[in-house]
């Protein structure tokens, strides 16, 4: 039982519990929104939106625990500033206001509630940013949509390929054939873990880059194909490592917001379908 029901934080009211332990959390400012945890799942609701979303939160349960069963009230005093009154809208009861007393908990919290949008997120990056938008596909299915440019999908491929071929051994000491590294490189390759990657991409390469080969998104591309994965692949004439031409560009920024806007659900037909692999 929560030491909050023998020491309550309030001074007067009554505090109601139902196994497995429900929380109802009502929110007014920055904006009125309404949060219900039941043990398994986070159904979170914006009244003025007309809209709402339940998220699984079974593995994160004991996170949760920490905060609101486990916890004892002065654990929380020490994280929250704790106020009580009596509740107008309902006879009988008290509202607590808990806010945050960290500011960097209290952005957290402000930015976890109003700005990610689970049906609604992409993932995009350029060179290392390509790079680590090719892994993170690989391990997780939580991203709409993907547009990794001129990224490193096999490490061992690039090291023999790229200009400047001693990357690894100036990296890591030695050179890719010594001892496990190769081994290494393979296992921290996007390529090696393509099997798991379900998520929509779009890559674009520059024909010329020099620095990571055209060859990168090319296998990338092929393994997405196998695996049955939407992938379409975008070359760019003339380009290095990056995209710079003013028609390329362009081209560039027009396809990747179509690609989103292909992928994100339109309003009205949210639902969270993201499915992990």
């Amino acid at each position: 039982m929560s030491s909050l029901l023998e020491k309550p934080l309030a001074a007067h009211g009554t505090v109601i519990a139902a196994p497995p332990g429900r929380v109802l959390m009502t929110y007014t400012d920055p904006e009125r929104r309404v949060l219900a945890l039941d043990g398994r799942s986070l159904v979170i609701v914006w009244p003025d939106r007309h809209e709402r979303e339940a998220i699984d939160i079974s593995q994160i349960q004991k996170r949760i625990d920490r905060y609101f069963t486990q916890a004892n009230p002065e654990q929380l005093r020490s994280l929250f500033e704790v106020r009580a009154e009596p509740d107008a809208a309902m006879r009988g009861a008290d509202l607590i206001d808990m806010r945050p007393k960290r500011k960097q908990i209290k952005e957290g919290l402000e930015k976890l509630i109003l700005w990610i949008d689970r049906e609604r997120m992409g993932i995009e990056g350029v060179s290392y940013g390509g790079q680590l938008t090719d892994w993170l596909i690989t391990q997780t299915n939580e991203f709409k949509a993907a547009v990794p440019i001129a990224g490193i999908s096999n490490l061992i491929s690039y090291n023999y390929m790229t200009y400047y071929n001693q990357y690894e051994e100036m990296e890591f000491g030695q050179f890719l054939h010594q001892g496990n590294l190769m081994d290494v490189a393979w296992e921290h390759s996007a390529l090696k873990h393509v099997a798991a990657a379900h998520t929509p991409t779009m890559l674009m390469h520059g024909e010329n880059d020099n620095d990571v080969p055209i060859a990168e998104a090319e296998q990338f591309f092929i393994a997405l194909k196998d695996v049955g994965t939407e992938a379409i692949f975008v070359r760019y004439p003339r380009e290095g490592h990056g995209i710079r031409e003013t028609a390329h560009v362009i081209d560039s920024t027009d396809r990747c917001i179509a690609w989103y806007e292909k992928h994100f659900p339109k309003p009205g037909a949210e639902g969270i379908t993201n499915v992990q692999p």
